[in-house]
């Protein structure tokens, strides 16, 4: 599992992740459950390609499905 923080020099930071071997080419492998603690009371999922993830907020955690795609977590803006 990789969870990177990114923080832009505008709007909020966001977490960046996915489940993979050392191989970053490698995505045979099956997706898993990711629990994160996630300080607000939204997020929104979008995958590299723009594709919008279900993601579970839960009192002060995130989860979703990680796989090989990285994942981009975010506060939505507005």
């Amino acid at each position: 599992m990789h969870v990177f923080r990114i923080s832009p020099s505008t709007g909020p930071d966001r977490l960046a992740v996915w489940a993979g071997s050392e191989d970053p080419l490698d995505e045979s492998g099956p997706s898993r459950r990711l629990r994160l603690p996630w300080p607000f009371d939204s997020g929104q999922a979008t995958d590299v390609f723009g594709h919008h993830r279900r993601l579970r907020l839960d009192a002060g955690w995130v989860e979703l499905d990680a796989d090989a795609t990285p994942v981009f977590l975010t506060v939505p803006e507005g």
